[in-house]
């Protein structure tokens, strides 16, 4: 039977706790991209306006990342959008 240190239980649950961090970080990011196709009946609109939530999440994630950097703020977010706008519509145009 292994004997185990307690700095390799101290590791071990630390292992643990950042793959649990990773865990909510999945499912955070794709809760918004999911949750309109449980609550929207026409696939067709669910579908718009999961990209549209996708794309406010963009903003939103370049708009803290602009504060991180001292960048303009609203500068980082509208940039990511614009990025998150050509990627929609080329999934659009492609089918999607």
């Amino acid at each position: 039977m292994p004997v185990h240190r307690a700095a390799d239980l101290f590791s071990l649950f630390h292992y643990w706790l950042a793959g649990f961090a990773v865990f909510l970080i999945v499912v955070g990011s794709a809760l918004p991209a999911a949750l309109p196709f449980f609550l929207i009946p026409d696939p067709h609109r669910a579908l718009r306006v999961s990209n549209a939530l996708m794309v406010a999440v963009i903003f939103v994630a370049g708009w803290l990342y602009g504060r991180h950097i001292a960048m303009r703020p609203w500068l980082a977010g509208l940039t990511l959008t614009s990025i998150g706008v050509v990627l929609v519509a080329v999934a659009i145009r492609l089918g999607g």
